[in-house]
């Protein structure tokens, strides 16, 4: 608004630039779930598909009509799972023994970015819907390592970086919200 003015138009813009990036975020985490059944010559069907149904279903009108956050949210959690599944293709990639040569190839790309990425997107999700932002982002990894029994490659997904990415991001708020705040008397 302070841009654009005082108009509704103004106030819904970043709503509708979220719905816009949450169609491109599921449009991309569909190519790579459904690349392995798409059709060589239409490689983007499954992605494709799966932004129409977001684009069709009335969640996203539902949720950009007044000005709630869950669109955020929606986009925050596929852009986690997105991420997480790009850094745990990485991790599983990645030989135990180092390679000796002197090129890397894509299958050798380090996890890193994506780990980061991820505690970056949960700061985000922390920062605009609360608590749900973490458990919800954590819960599926656990869940997904869990189910496919690769508990083990929780450590090579550089847990300590990026809590420290997370914490980076997302604490100064609540600390100065919890200092600004004044204590509740009991009664």
């Amino acid at each position: 608004m302070h841009l654009f003015g005082i108009h509704d138009w103004a106030a819904r813009l970043p709503l509708a630039l979220a719905v816009l990036a949450l169609l491109l975020s599921v449009y991309a985490l569909g190519i790579r779930l459904f690349a392995m059944i798409s059709p060589a010559e239409q490689p983007d069907r499954g992605g494709f598909y799966a932004a129409l149904a977001m684009a069709t279903s009335i969640g996203p009108y539902l949720y950009t009509r007044f000005y709630i956050p869950d669109i955020l949210l929606a986009l925050w959690m596929t852009l986690a799972v997105h991420l997480f599944l790009i850094a745990l293709n990485r991790v599983q990639s990645v030989p135990l023994q180092p390679v000796r040569t002197s090129q890397t190839s894509q299958s050798q790309k380090s996890a890193l970015l994506p780990c980061l990425s991820f505690a970056a997107v949960m700061a985000a999700n922390v920062l605009t819907k609360g608590l749900i932002g973490l458990v919800f982002p954590i819960g599926l990894v656990l869940l997904y390592l869990a189910f496919t029994k690769q508990l083990r490659a929780l450590l090579r997904l550089h847990p300590l970086p990026s809590a420290l990415v997370f914490l980076v991001l997302a604490a100064p708020w609540h600390i100065l919200a919890a200092l600004r705040t004044p204590a509740i008397p009991s009664p």
